[in-house]
């Protein structure tokens, strides 16, 4: 018999698209604020009483908060919310240089912090078992290139990229964007989905053009982004996961 089987979930967007939203409507989750300024207490509160509120909201002011904050949870609860998760580095280079006596880490040895976030957060959370949710935010895209006095620099290509933790892009099962529509509506589209398998043909006369060739795969939650259209988009007919698998 499958047991069941946590979510691994990246929410993508700007600013005011929905992202800690999203996170409001999953049922028994908790949340790890991780935003400067902790302003996710405000939404995570609604709908709570003062009790649930305090125990499973957590203002992640260091790397040992977070561990102890994930020990204490209760039992019953299914998905733990990293809102502003590309702080969460922060906080794990901070406590490695606490750990190591160095001011800061080299690139060559951010494979040590990844290996703490995988070790010490992201295992523990899945043999709980629970869902992990994470928020990231996007950034100006820069290309490298050489100037009229043949320097190197960089340039805004005008497009955005992804700012999260690099590892999460890859062992994450579902990522989706939030964005506002050229209507002014919010809007999203799911850009990884682990569970379907579909096979996407591209016209070589046109780099825009994409064709999916499977009629299960689902790429924007209708009539809206929440937890309930997520789990009717990831168990389709012909996925990989079963709605008795979720936790």
């Amino acid at each position: 018999m499958i047991s069941k089987k946590p979510i691994i979930l990246e929410l993508i967007s700007n600013p005011e698209c929905g992202k800690t939203h999203f996170c409001t409507t999953i049922n028994k989750s908790a949340m790890i604020d991780l935003t400067i300024r902790f302003e996710s207490d405000v939404i995570f509160a609604k709908n709570r009483t003062e009790q649930e509120f305090e125990e499973l909201y957590c203002q992640a002011d260091s790397f040992n908060s977070i561990i102890r904050f994930i020990r204490d949870l209760p039992e019953d609860i299914t998905t733990i919310c990293f809102d502003g998760s590309s702080n969460l580095m922060h906080l794990i280079e901070s406590q490695w240089c606490d750990d190591n006596k160095r001011k800061q880490a080299l690139q060559v040895e951010y494979g040590h912090l990844y290996e703490m976030l995988n070790k010490q957060i992201i295992t523990p959370i899945i043999k709980r078992p629970s869902n992990i949710v994470l928020t990231s935010g996007l950034r100006d895209e820069y290309i490298g290139t050489i100037d009229e006095k043949g320097r190197a620099t960089s340039v805004k290509t005008g497009k955005k990229e992804r700012q999260g933790i690099k590892p999460i892009e890859y062992i994450r099962d579902i990522g989706l964007n939030l964005y506002f529509n050229e209507e002014g509506h919010r809007a999203n589209k799911i850009i990884k989905n682990r569970f379907v398998s579909r096979t996407i043909l591209k016209n070589p006369d046109d780099k825009n053009s994409e064709q999916i060739d499977n009629q299960f795969y689902i790429k924007e939650l209708k009539p809206e982004a929440n937890w309930t259209t997520l789990i009717d988009a990831i168990c389709v007919s012909g996925s990989a996961m079963r709605r008795e698998w979720i936790i």
